[in-house]
């Protein structure tokens, strides 16, 4: 088992031949449970882990990854049989206490989350996610001196990252290289590896003074409590979007913002490249957020695609959005076994989890592979319906139109600014139908590389009236209009005026 990054062996063929000769060593399935979770097939990860479990003499690790992965497929209820059979070594394991956090956190144990963090973060300084998750528990419990310590943590946990990366994978074995590696070490507190690398520096870089002297002043260090120097602050770190749960950077592309679950928060979702799912932060409030998309259901179905412009439309008028994303590659790895051109995707959204909708039911264009970039919402053909304009890297833009059969009413607003702007962009309208309050933002830099048509679209289902309508303006002021017929398009103006549009 290689201790680098995945902490798994690479060369799936190898564990192939090791599962041959001998299918029931547990070093053998638990490397390829990992293989098996990061190509989504959490059910098979599973297998496999309960597979190692049930071994002779089967090792902490086993039981650890098997916790992991039913965390992955939220199955609480076996999560918590998983707890109950848990060996004494498991408890030395960080990993095993950041379950157990975020089982706590499900169940609304905010208190034992926090404990179980902190037990993890004990046991695994190097683990980003715990210290990220750390943050926000704190951030929440308005602890901002302990924010500020794990922030700075983190940020050097994300530098240590990196240049371990150049080390190992791109060999950047140069002196200056090494010494970044040394000091980030040293920032950590894992003072025994800056001690280890300084030595190995020393004698690759025999007359490099400053080598030099860094090791001969950690030579005479004892090992203590973890040192932090850097006074940096990133508000994105403190709103819980700088990183993903697992606290990793991850490369963004488009941004969908819309309220999922109609909490009147707006929450985000955000493509990423190849390899990466895309992430879904669900708001806590209106400056803080967290990673989500494990519970949204959208790993699966958006790990194996590079996603670029995306967007929340209420494609059939119902009130709760669906989700659309344009996907392509931007390298032709084809000969490495990587998709370039891929499929759009439109996701529908039942019982809080986002559903892939098969290619062939929601129209040619998605039945076809393609290299998909801004995508942007209008209703081209005025029918009330909202339509889509997808843009490529060398086709024409597609332009999509609606003909969903079944569609509820729609009030289609274009707001007119006096004291705000006059495309007054972070205007939120607030509106009733029936017993139901929903939220629509107006926005900008729509989709990727793109704007929207600038009408907030309202679906009101089959109600014919909107009974209450507040819309919050850039400028601080509030208008509320009640009684709003549907379907219609209305006018609306900063400065009280307002009228319907044929």
């Amino acid at each position: 088992m290689l201790a680098r990054r995945s902490g798994f062996i690479l060369d799936t063929e190898a564990l192939d031949q090791s599962f041959a000769k001998t299918p029931d060593y547990a070093g053998t399935l638990i490397g390829l449970a990992r293989h098996a979770s990061g190509a989504g097939k959490l059910d098979r990860a599973i297998e496999l882990c309960r597979q190692a479990v049930a071994s002779t003499d089967p090792p902490g690790a086993a039981y650890v990854a098997l916790g992991e992965y039913l965390l992955a497929d939220a199955r609480s209820d076996e999560l918590e049989e998983w707890k109950a059979t848990l060996p004494s070594e498991a408890f030395d394991v960080a990993e095993t206490w950041r379950v157990l956090g975020h089982m706590a956190e499900s169940r609304g144990e905010q208190q034992q989350a926090l404990q179980a963090f902190l037990e993890a973060a004990q046991r695994g300084p190097e683990l980003k996610d715990v210290t990220y998750r750390l943050m926000q528990l704190l951030q929440q419990a308005d602890d901002q001196e302990a924010v500020a310590i794990f922030q700075k943590r983190l940020l050097h946990t994300q530098k240590l990252e990196a240049i371990g990366e150049r080390v190992f994978s791109q060999r950047s074995n140069d002196a200056e290289t090494l010494m970044d590696l040394i000091v980030q070490f040293e920032q950590l507190g894992r003072v025994w590896e800056a001690i280890g690398w300084s030595r190995l520096a020393r004698k690759q870089f025999p007359n490099d003074a400053q080598l030099m002297n860094l090791n001969a002043r950690l030579e005479q260090t004892i090992p203590g409590q973890l040192k932090l120097v850097s006074d940096e602050r990133n508000e994105s770190f403190l709103a819980g979007l700088a990183l993903n749960a697992q606290g990793t950077g991850e490369g963004c592309m488009g941004i969908a913002i819309g309220d999922i679950d109609e909490d009147q928060q707006a929450d985000l979702l955000l493509t990423n490249v190849y390899g990466e799912t895309n992430t879904f932060y669900r708001a806590i409030d209106e400056e803080h957020f967290i990673d989500d998309t494990t519970r949204v259901a959208l790993e699966k179905d958006s790990r194996l695609v590079l996603g670029f412009g995306t967007q929340f439309v209420d494609i059939n008028l119902d009130g709760r959005f669906e989700l659309i994303v344009a996907n392509g590659h931007v390298d032709d790895l084809r000969d490495l076994g990587r998709p370039y051109e891929m499929p759009a995707q439109i996701f529908d959204l039942h019982d809080g989890k986002f559903r892939l909708c098969r290619s062939e039911d929601s129209g040619e264009y998605f039945t076809n592979d393609h290299l998909g970039r801004s995508l942007v919402v209008l209703d081209w053909n005025v029918d009330g319906r909202p339509d889509a304009a997808i843009g490529h890297l060398v086709e024409p833009y597609a332009l999509l139109t609606n003909t969903t059969d079944e569609t509820g009413n729609s009030a289609f607003i274009r707001l007119i600014g006096t004291q705000s702007p006059r495309d007054p962009v972070g205007a939120v309208l607030e509106y009733m139908i029936g017993d139901k309050q929903l939220i629509r933002h107006l926005t900008a830099g729509d989709g990727y590389h793109a704007s929207n048509q600038h009408e907030i679209i309202l679906g009101c289902g089959a109600n014919k009236t909107i009974s209450k309508l507040r819309v919050r303006w850039p400028s601080g002021d509030v208008r509320v209009i009640e009684n709003l017929t549907v379907p219609g398009r209305y006018t609306i103006c900063e400065n009280g005026g307002s009228f319907r549009r044929p």
